[in-house]
């Protein structure tokens, strides 16, 4: 890649990206999807109840529903557009999913765990980007890319000297350097 090609790059993806989002929301499948969330969010007259789900049974409906929206649309559900089909905030699902004790834990594990079994399974197809795959699983899933190095002595060695912190540095820079093969696009 010249130089030139590669200082127009970033604009000719921005370009790309915004063309792409524009020509999605366009589909009249995602019309649809769009319009039924907006109607239920703007529509709703749940906002400012008391609590944010009236019973299990409810609102296990309740997601059926969502799901079998995302369905007919061919939209792939996300967490987001469910907490937004509920009435609450991404949040409150993960909250009651984290809660052991709430009577909402089981099915909202289980919607997460669906949800994130759909893009996985779809990247693992080649129908979602990989970045995107990552982006979403680490933001919504809680993925994550670090390691976790514990570093204990035996007793009565010594670990504070600098040959020994230069070998581990060294070691854990072979571990965690990733290795990359940049592909010409041409």
């Amino acid at each position: 890649m010249t130089r030139e090609e590669l200082i127009t790059t970033p604009k000719r993806n921005a370009r790309t990206v915004s063309e792409g989002s524009k020509s999605y929301l366009a589909q009249p499948r995602v019309k649809e999807f769009n319009k039924e969330i907006r109607k239920r969010v703007f529509n709703s007259s749940g906002v400012g109840r008391p609590y944010a789900f009236q019973n299990l049974e409810v609102t296990e409906k309740e997601v059926d529903d969502y799901f079998q929206l995302c369905s007919d649309k061919e939209v792939v559900p996300t967490i987001t557009t469910l907490a937004l089909w509920l009435g609450v905030n991404k949040d409150t699902i993960y909250a009651h999913a984290n809660n052991s004790s709430s009577p909402f834990s089981d099915l909202f594990k289980n919607v997460i765990s669906y949800c994130h079994s759909l893009i996985q399974n779809g990247a693992i197809d080649g129908k979602i980007n990989p970045v995107t795959y990552f982006f979403i699983s680490k933001n919504d899933y809680g993925m994550r890319d670090d390691k976790n190095i514990q570093i204990s002595a035996q007793q009565g060695t010594n670990i504070n000297t600098q040959e020994t912190a230069d070998a581990l540095r060294k070691q854990i820079e072979n571990e965690t350097t990733p290795s990359a093969t940049v592909i010409s696009e041409e």
